[in-house]
């Protein structure tokens, strides 16, 4: 085969709607109901492209540290929380935990 014959693919920079959506790992209605409103589009004609450089934007921003500040199962601590106990082993005591919600106590604002 000669190298005339040897086409490297052409990189996208923009893709049709299903495929925008796809991109995203969602259906073409999520898509238009959660991301379409927040992107800028490419529009001639009939048809409607996304630029990748606004998904990979409106993903960036849409992303979440689902842990960050979160207790689950085993109550996290950062170094602020603990206090030593004055011995000489190094012990820590953890700080006093939130009181749980109830209908007068909404507990702390991350569970709000």
């Amino acid at each position: 085969m000669t190298a005339s014959k040897i086409r490297a693919p052409i990189p996208r920079v923009a893709l049709e709607l299903a495929e925008a959506a796809a991109a995203l790992g969602m259906s073409p209605s999520s898509f238009d109901r959660y991301v379409r409103p927040h992107v800028r589009l490419i529009r001639k004609g009939s048809l409607v492209l996304v630029p990748l450089a606004e998904l990979e934007r409106w993903a960036a921003e849409n992303a979440e540290h689902v842990m960050d500040g979160v207790a689950v199962g085993v109550a996290q601590r950062t170094g602020a929380d603990w206090e030593t106990d004055g011995s000489n082993s190094g012990s820590a005591k953890a700080s006093p935990t939130p009181p749980c919600p109830s209908p007068g106590n909404s507990g702390p604002t991350w569970l709000a």
